[in-house]
C-alpha cells in the first residue's frame, strides 16, 4: 500500500498537472504499482463567487463519478483500488506530505523544500505558464544535486513508476545542503525580479 500526494500550488490552478494526475491512465498505472491512495491539493483559485480550482478538479472526475465531500471539505472518490482525495488548500500541507510515499509537486520552492525536509521521494513538475519560467531553473538545480526528478505533465506517470519501483533514487537532503540550496533559490528569485 502506497500513497502519492500531488501539490499543485495554492493560488492558481495548474490545469496541466491536475488533468494529468486525474486521468484514468495515471490512476490505473498507480493501481498497477500498489498505490491505494492519491491525494491531490488542486489549488485555491477563485474569481467572484466561483472556486475555479475546485470546479476544474470536479470537472476532471465528471466522467468517472460523483465526488463526495466530508465535513472538512475533502472530496473523495474510489477509482478501482485507488482512493482519490482532493482539497483546495491546507495550512498543514506538511502533514499530508509526511503521510505520503511519493510527492509530485509543482516547482514552488516551499513545496519542494517541504518534501525534501521530510525525506520524501519527489517528482517536480514545472508550471511553464508562469511568468519568466523561474520554476524551471529552481527545479533543474534540485535535480542536478540529485534530490528529485523533473517531469513534464505527460511524463508524470513514468517518473512516479520509476520512484515506486526503485529505478530512481535520490540523495538525502542534508541540513548543510539546505543552506546552499536556499541560497541558490534566493539568488534565482533575485534575478527574476
Amino acid at each position: 500500500m502506497s500513497t502519492v500526494i500531488v501539490c499543485t500550488g495554492a493560488t492558481t490552478t495548474f490545469r496541466e498537472l491536475v488533468k494529468a494526475v486525474t486521468s484514468d491512465k495515471f490512476i490505473r498505472i498507480l493501481e498497477e504499482n500498489g498505490v491505494t491512495k492519491l491525494v491531490i491539493q488542486y489549488g485555491n483559485e477563485k474569481a467572484d463567487d466561483v472556486h475555479i480550482s475546485r470546479a476544474f478538479f470536479e470537472e476532471c472526475f465528471a466522467p468517472v463519478g460523483q465526488l463526495e465531500q466530508d465535513i472538512n471539505g475533502i472530496e473523495s472518490l474510489q477509482v478501482g483500488k485507488v482512493r482519490v482525495c482532493g482539497f483546495a488548500f491546507s495550512h498543514s500541507i506538511a502533514s499530508y506530505i509526511a503521510e505520503s510515499d511519493v510527492v509530485v509537486s509543482h516547482a514552488g520552492t516551499g513545496s519542494i523544500l517541504d518534501a525534501l525536509r521530510l525525506g520524501k521521494s519527489l517528482v517536480v513538475v514545472v508550471n511553464e505558464s508562469l511568468m519568466d519560467n523561474h520554476q524551471e531553473e529552481v527545479a533543474r538545480e534540485f535535480m542536478s544535486r540529485g534530490h528529485c526528478s523533473v517531469a513534464r505533465p505527460h511524463e508524470i506517470a513514468s517518473a512516479v513508476v520509476d520512484v515506486l519501483t526503485h529505478k530512481r533514487q535520490f540523495k538525502k537532503f542534508e541540513s548543510c545542503t539546505n543552506k546552499i540550496v536556499e541560497g541558490i533559490i534566493f539568488n534565482e528569485a533575485s534575478l527574476a525580479t
